[in-house]
């Protein structure tokens, strides 16, 4: 019973590739075409041409101007490895990149040596029709016309009206009649036959008659019928037309279903409008069904926005404001309903039942995955039906980072969506925004000629499939998602110490939003901002990273980007003083250096160490 359609945007974005070059050794220049894909190749010479085609592979595709044939075409020197020319007389093969320098040779040759069958062809009116012998035009005149061709290459025959809007009576080959029903009628022909073409359709009237049966079989289904562009006058379900007409009927089939058609007994297919030349007397049956409805309930919360059948229609239902119900009709050929959560909330419930005194009684209850959509679709409803559906207001208590490197280059080519469809501003190369987790998984979307790296935190992130531009992952609060283009970036140990006198008096963040746990040893990518604060502002911090003292912002935070690996003292600004450096010429155990190294206790270089609590140890 459930349907349910996701519809996202995807960002599409095409990349030039380079074009490369091929060679045409053409015999006579005069002889023929050349085209790279639908694109003739201008001013052609005779000898060696240089081609340029764009992209990594193109058709090629050689043909003969009118009076003469494409004798052969192959690569390079070599006529064993010859392409093939098609009954039309034309060559077509494939060039890639790897073919760059390569060439093929075109031999050609005048037609009229070739052309040693003859074909007899008689026509009524030759202004009315255009005769093609391969891809070669036939001048005909009135009467008997006799045309040569050449059974290697020129024995299809094309015959056509010389108008869009024309038609051909008849065409017979040896007799028997081979008039097509498409535009053009395709010919098989051999040295010796006599093709008869009529042209003039006869004087004919012939009766036409259209049969309605089946639900309300009257003047209502069909809607209009015309005859050569001019409307039927007086009875338009029996009337005559003149053979060779163009007969159009229109029907209200949005209205009515065509359960069977037929045309003088032979089933066919009815659109919305269907069209047919009048070659002898026509009757067309129809038989018909009107679409009827079915009626169901309908039980929403007031932050669902319901529509009757696809919700790009626009067509929403009318929920009595102070019960949240409302009785639907619904057309027996699209039993859908649609539902959409307003801004700020999302599906929290769905089910299609019964309404059982007066109660909802759900029999097919959607799952979360289910309603994890931008909207709902519930389709296949029936005959007394009630479809339940609630929303609840998202809580957006929980936040999370994203970090753009190179945000100027790729800003137009990058989308962060949720489940539910919606969208999150990406206005900058740091951005915090906030959100409820129940909308996981997101998913971000690059495009543009980049290859993209996608971190959660320090994890990489693998597209959604190899070679995706789609990016999955669940958020939690205080997540980081981090992208970087083409270059990827390296992994940093920190080493963070915090003094006893700064224990509790300072808040360190990762990227605006993820907290840090002081401790030695942290993996984090370059280019992350860690943010150090005070948390009591009686106290002041000091922050030195390497031994060099960072200066404070007017808030008393400290903000440092991390490149490398890295030592980071936090302590008060009253402990900074030399009152916390002990002088002596050896230092205890359980040292450090300032890249957080730990180093054995003895005699060490003079220099400035870290104890294991914070404080610092200088040994001269």
């Amino acid at each position: 019973m459930k349907k349910i359609l996701l519809l996202m945007a995807l960002v599409l974005v095409t990349v030039s590739a380079r074009a490369f070059t091929i060679g045409l050794e053409i015999d006579n220049a005069s002889r023929c075409e050349a085209y790279v894909g639908d694109d003739k190749v201008a001013d052609l010479v005779t000898g060696r041409n240089n081609i340029d085609v764009p992209g990594t592979w193109a058709y090629i595709t050689i043909k003969p101007t009118p009076g003469n044939k494409i004798e052969t075409v192959y690569y390079e020197d070599d006529p064993s490895w010859d392409e093939r020319v098609d009954p039309e007389g034309y060559c077509t093969f494939r060039a890639s990149s790897a073919d760059e320098g390569s060439y093929w040779t075109v031999k050609t040759a005048p037609l009229g040596d070739a052309r040693t069958a003859t074909a007899t062809i008689i026509v009524d009116d030759a202004a009315k029709v255009i005769v093609k012998r391969g891809n070669d035009p036939v001048e005909l005149t009135d009467g008997s016309n006799t045309v040569k061709f050449d059974p290697a290459t020129e024995s299809k025959f094309y015959i056509s009206p010389s108008s869009e809007d024309g038609s051909i009576y008849r065409i017979t080959q040896q007799g028997k009649d081979v008039t097509s029903a498409a535009f053009t009628t395709v010919l098989t022909v051999a040295d010796g036959n006599t093709i008869d073409i009529q042209a003039n359709w006869p004087d004919v009237d012939y009766d036409v008659t259209i049969n309605v049966t089946g639900d309300y079989a009257d003047n209502r289904f069909i809607t209009n019928v015309f005859v050569d562009g001019t409307p039927v006058s007086g009875n338009q379900y029996s009337f005559k037309a003149k053979a060779g007409s163009e007969l159009t009927i229109s029907a209200d089939t949005q209205d009515w279903e065509v359960t069977a058609f037929s045309v003088n007994g032979t089933s066919g297919y009815f659109g919305s409008t269907w069209r047919h030349t009048v070659s002898d007397n026509t009757t067309l049956d129809f038989t018909v069904r009107r679409y009827s409805t079915i009626r169901v309930s309908v039980l929403a919360s007031p932050d669902v926005i319901v529509y009757r059948g696809l919700h790009y229609n626009g067509d929403i239902v009318q929920l009595d404001p102070a019960t949240g119900t409302a009785t639907v009709d619904l057309r027996r050929d699209t039993p859908i309903l649609s539902f959409k959560p307003a801004t700020g909330h999302y599906l929290d419930y769905a089910a299609v039942g019964t309404v059982k005194a007066g109660e909802f009684a759900p029999s097919d209850i959607y799952s979360d995955s289910d309603l994890k959509t931008a909207v709902l679709q519930i389709g296949s409803l029936q005959e007394g039906d009630a479809v339940k559906v609630t929303a609840a207001e998202l809580d957006l208590s929980s936040s999370a980072a994203i970090v753009i490197a190179d945000y100027d280059a790729v800003k137009d080519y990058i989308k962060l969506t949720d489940a539910i469809g919606n969208s999150y501003p990406l206005d900058g190369a740091t951005g915090v925004f906030d959100f409820d987790p129940w909308v996981c998984p997101f998913t971000l979307e690059y495009g543009g000629p980049f290859t993209p790296y996608v971190y959660l935190g320090t994890d990489a992130v693998e597209p959604t499939y190899p070679g995706s531009i789609k990016y999955e992952m669940t958020l939690a609060d205080g997540s980081v998602v981090k992208t970087f283009v083409d270059t990827p970036p390296t992994r940093c140990t920190v080493n963070l110490v915090v003094s006893a006198e700064a224990d509790g008096k300072s808040a360190v963040t990762a990227d605006g939003v993820a907290a840090v746990r002081p401790a030695a040893g942290i993996d984090m990518l370059s280019g992350t901002v860690l943010t150090i604060k005070p948390t009591d502002p009686s106290t002041p911090l000091a922050v030195s990273v390497a031994g060099a003292t960072l200066d404070p912002a007017a808030d008393g935070s400290f903000t440092y980007t991390v490149e490398g690996n890295v030592a980071i003292d936090i302590t008060t600004a009253a402990a900074a003083g030399i009152t916390d450096i002990t002088a002596g010429d050896a230092a205890p155990a359980g040292l450090y250096n300032l890249q957080g190294v730990r180093v054995s206790a003895g005699r060490l270089p003079a220099g400035i160490y870290l104890k294991a609590d914070g404080t610092k140890v200088l040994v001269k």
